[in-house]
């Protein structure tokens, strides 16, 4: 496109159209000769003013979005860089050219010019996509453009990094199909090793995927992890029930669990998996959530849990991707019965549940009333234990259709006192063995 006329030099105001000037002369044809013929064609060609230059991988986007596109595929041959260069407006010129040169020979020709910008990656301190390609990574794949332009290279950058070793294949990176996969931490539990050791066992056994990298949750094949735990000999109770060596010795030790195991079972761990596992329901959509995290949010201990997997009171499924206790998926609310009674009380919850006024609550908790406090809660038993000796002028007077004023006036003509009464406590207190019988 020009913005001055080639026959009369004017200013184009471009109300007679694209093709025609104000002064008769034809546009179209002479563009196609001006300046860069390449892309101004291909420009041309999608407005419909000339025959059209087919670029498949930019057909598809809109105008805007492909001039876009163009100029940042042309500026990717440039030498590395952590943000995208400064570059001058004929610098975008040449850079849509070599851009269009690139989509022509897509993917063959990006592909390339990654090959040329990752030359030097073996040599920096960094590892990963960023070290690797710079500002070709951060902006085109994973900035602020378009869609389709990211769409576009994205694959084409993730694929270049697997076969370059820059990450491995099976890493969640990029909208790459990844397939079903184990962590490092995960394969540590199933060998009951630490981290370090795990890997140093994985390393020796090849089965660490080319490009992983530390600080990296990288993938591993469910079945090699579970053919190198075999091969593995006295492997403990907690890699069988991939949970903590602590925990495990405290489900083992648990009387309910030990008690549905088989005298004749051979290795409890291994029993009790089994026996878990046999209780799954398949198809059951609903068991979605791993057991550990159930007892964590619903404040279960694991033992009680897997007493009720066992008792039929908590529906399972399995996840097969994992093993021992981390493949079983609960449903979280059959837990909430199994839910140990809380012994602390708030002030707040007392006086939901006795009536009293908020007030006369705290002064009775800092009057010891209910017994030693703790970080402002009391005990519930000692709460209940209080409650059932207790009665307030207020429930009296409800129990007998009367006023407290006129409850409170009856008691003290008998003598009784009550046991909490203002200034301390803005609520008439009685203890109920000092009430007589009142008719």
């Amino acid at each position: 496109m020009i913005d001055r006329c080639a026959s009369c030099g004017s200013l184009h105001d471009w109300k007679s159209g694209l093709l025609v000037c104000r002064c008769g002369a034809t546009n179209g044809p002479r563009v196609c000769i001006e300046g860069d013929p390449a892309f101004s064609r291909y420009v041309l060609g999608r407005l419909s003013l000339c025959h059209p230059t087919l670029v498949p991988v930019l057909d598809g986007m809109a105008l805007d979005e492909a001039v876009r596109t163009a100029e940042l595929l042309g500026a990717s041959r440039l030498p590395w860089s952590p943000v995208k260069p400064k570059r001058t407006y004929a610098d975008e010129v040449t850079d849509r050219l070599q851009g269009l040169r690139l989509a022509l020979d897509w993917p063959a020709g990006l592909l390339k010019s990654l090959d040329e910008l990752v030359a030097g990656y073996d040599l920096r301190p960094a590892q990963g996509l960023i070290a690797a390609y710079g500002w070709v990574y951060s902006e085109m794949c994973m900035g602020d453009v378009s869609q389709a332009t990211s769409g576009l290279v994205a694959g084409v950058v993730r694929e270049h990094a697997v076969r370059s070793g820059i990450i491995a294949r099976d890493e969640d990176r990029l909208g790459g199909d990844v397939p079903e996969t184990m962590t490092a931490k995960t394969a540590a539990k199933c060998l009951g090793y630490g981290y370090e050791r795990t890997r140093r066992t994985l390393e020796q056994a090849g089965a660490i995927p080319t490009g992983s990298r530390r600080g990296v949750a990288f993938a591993l094949d469910p079945s090699a992890v579970g053919r190198l735990s075999r091969r593995e000999q006295s492997v403990p109770p907690s890699a069988l029930l991939s949970i903590g060596r602590t925990q495990a010795r405290k489900l083992l030790r648990d009387e309910g669990l030990r008690a549905a195991i088989r005298p004749d079972a051979g290795d409890q761990a291994s029993a009790l998996v089994g026996i878990i596992s046999s209780l799954a329901m398949p198809g059951d959509r609903q068991a979605n959530v791993p057991l550990s995290a159930a007892c964590r949010n619903m404040s279960v201990p694991l033992a009680a849990a897997c007493r009720g997997i066992i008792e039929g009171n908590v529906r399972v499924r399995l996840k097969g991707s994992e093993a021992g206790l981390r493949a079983v998926l609960v449903r979280q609310a059959d837990l909430a019965p199994l839910r140990k009674p809380r012994d602390r009380m708030t002030v707040e919850a007392i006086a939901r549940q006795s009536g009293l006024h908020h007030d006369a609550v705290r002064s009775l908790v800092r009057c010891g009333a209910f017994g030693e406090a703790e970080r402002g809660q009391v005990a519930a038993t000692a709460v209940r234990r209080f409650l059932d000796e207790h009665v307030t002028a207020a429930e009296l007077s409800r129990d007998r259709n009367t006023s407290s004023t006129a409850i409170r006036r009856t008691l003290e003509k008998m003598g009784v006192v009550p046991a909490f009464g203002p200034p301390e406590c803005r609520q008439l207190i009685y203890r109920r063995c000092d009430l007589p019988t009142i008719h």
